[in-house]
């Protein structure tokens, strides 16, 4: 049948007999028709619409109380929509002609013949079948744009009247600020089930999720494009407990789901939910933790970033560190980790426990570092002894040489990088070229030469010594500044030329970048 779900029919006929008859005329399972129950007039009926909710109405013209024209004007009044076939008399052809002004279907003599009726009612189950289909369809474009919305949103590639506007049309309800963001990781390497469960077990996370976040009316959830579920967390989410005690019962639940371990991490709260962005970050940068053997956890930004005390004994400046590695400065780095070792071993000036803590801040930088220039942990990471064993050894020396070793990979690997980062970029700005009048992101770009948008972020900039999105708009505002001058096209048109289809982010753009609006400048 074309429809999947069985349809729900009610009759309506004032006389028991033609009720009972009509039951009995056809096979409905044949139409994959359910007759749901019966009314002997309008009022009847419409009590038994509220409370079944039919698809389908086979009803008389004329019966006492409320006829079946005064049933159909409710129906249109209160917004129901049902496919209603009329039955009538003879002498009924004025009561039909007013009834046809309601959309009936179609409408039938009386007595009733079984070929006529079991005809409209098959051509009714296609037509409801095409729209349910078209419905969904309309649902999986509506889930797209979604999805998309809220992806550019937490990759900051969206504007505020963009937000508003695209938000309002697809019924999305944003978060009140402050917001925060969290991401739900899933270490599926422990999963054991099968593979059409590992890959639909994402979007059994997202879903679950959502309903959580929908009980409690905290939030929003999706899928960011790696895979991960992403929460958007309502204006309560300003305090630590209580987010905390609704995200426990998502990890619970999806760890029972997934069979496996999980891990939440949550963004530190923003005032503007424009500024998701930078939540997510904070999110992100905290999912290197898992690989320290931090599972089934729920770990918040502002609580996890402070440098642990033990730490601040050596002084040793992160941004120093990390930015030798991305250097790749390896006498300078490897000094950095001998100074670790010295302080304990030579001058005893901290004791193992203190040490551990400083190790864990050092691999934690380095994994962020690996995360953000692309390169695969789980790959830099092969053929090294496990962390976890590292870690549960009281000797320091082994703690320094498995992180010098990690470290040298890791310096090897952005070097590698580096080298061929020159073509990346000269292929990624032909691209840019080619294509800057479709909605380019970081993300799309990155997901187009297979690399991790962060890294991308940082590659163009040091290549091209501007960030992507000044890039593109320099890029955008000079096309449009030359079709302003050849061509006569209204500077709305021509904002969409260029690939800005909101007009009004195009002016402020344009005048951003010139010191004029587009007007001034053809004039």
């Amino acid at each position: 049948m074309p429809v999947t779900d069985t349809l729900k029919l009610i009759i309506v006929d004032d006389e028991k007999r033609i009720r009972e008859g009509l039951l009995h005329l056809i096979e409905w399972g044949e139409l994959n028709i359910e007759v749901a129950g019966f009314a002997a007039n309008g009022a009847e009926a419409l009590e038994l619409i509220h409370r079944i909710h039919p698809q389908l109405l086979i009803c008389d013209i004329k019966m006492p109380v409320m006829d079946g024209l005064a049933l159909l004007q409710a129906l249109t009044e209160q917004a129901i929509s049902i496919s209603t076939v009329i039955l009538s008399g003879f002498d009924d052809f004025a009561y039909v002609k007013s009834a046809m002004k309601y959309k009936v279907e179609n409408y039938l003599l009386k007595p009733v013949d079984r070929e006529e009726l079991f005809s409209t009612l098959l051509n009714l189950t296609e037509k409801l079948g095409k729209n349910q289909k078209s419905a969904m369809r309309e649902q999986e474009t509506k889930g797209i744009l979604r999805s998309n919305i809220l992806n550019r949103l937490i990759s900051d590639h969206i504007s505020s009247d963009e937000l508003d506007e695209k938000a309002a049309f697809l019924g999305i309800r944003l978060p009140e600020p402050p917001c925060r963001v969290a991401i739900v990781k899933w270490l599926e390497s422990d999963h054991k089930g099968d593979r059409e469960g590992r890959q639909k077990m994402p979007d059994d996370i997202e879903g679950l999720s959502e309903g959580i976040l929908a009980k409690h009316g905290i939030g929003l959830g999706f899928q960011n494009l790696a895979g991960q579920t992403v929460m958007i967390l309502d204006g309560l989410a300003k305090d630590i407990k209580e987010t905390s005690a609704v995200l426990d019962v998502i990890l619970n639940q999806t760890r029972d789901l997934v069979r496996g371990d999980m891990l939440i991490t949550v963004g530190r709260p923003v005032d503007d939910i424009c500024r998701a962005s930078a939540s997510y970050e904070d999110a992100r940068d905290l999912l290197d933790y898992m690989h320290i053997n931090v599972m089934n956890k729920v770990l918040f930004s502002e609580v996890e970033s402070e440098k642990p005390k033990d730490f601040n004994i050596l002084k040793i400046d992160l941004d120093t560190f990390e930015n030798d590695i991305m250097e790749c400065q390896k006498d300078k780095v490897l000094h950095w980790i001998d100074q670790v070792y010295y302080e304990q071993m030579v001058k005893g000036h901290i004791k193992p426990h203190q040490i551990k803590s400083c190790f864990i801040c050092l691999t934690s930088s380095c994994f962020s570092i690996a995360r953000r220039t692309g390169l695969d942990i789980e790959d830099l990471l092969s053929g090294q002894k496990s962390i976890e064993r590292v870690l549960l050894n009281q000797k320091a020396q082994d703690l320094s040489d498995w992180l010098k070793e990690f470290a040298l990979g890791l310096i090897c690997a952005i070097e590698e990088k580096k080298r061929k980062s020159v073509s990346q970029v000269d292929r990624v700005l032909e691209y840019i070229n080619n294509h800057y009048i479709q909605d380019l992101s970081l993300q799309s770009l990155a997901a187009q030469f297979n690399l991790s948008a962060p890294y991308l972020g940082v590659l163009f900039k040091n290549e091209t010594h501007e960030v992507f999105s000044v890039y593109l708009n320099k890029l955008r505002v000079n096309k449009a500044k030359a079709l302003l001058l050849s061509t006569k096209h209204p500077a709305s048109e021509i904002s969409k030329m260029v690939g800005y289809w909101d007009s009004n982010y195009f002016y402020k753009i344009f005048k951003k970048y010139t010191g004029v609006f587009p007007t001034q400048y053809r004039n």
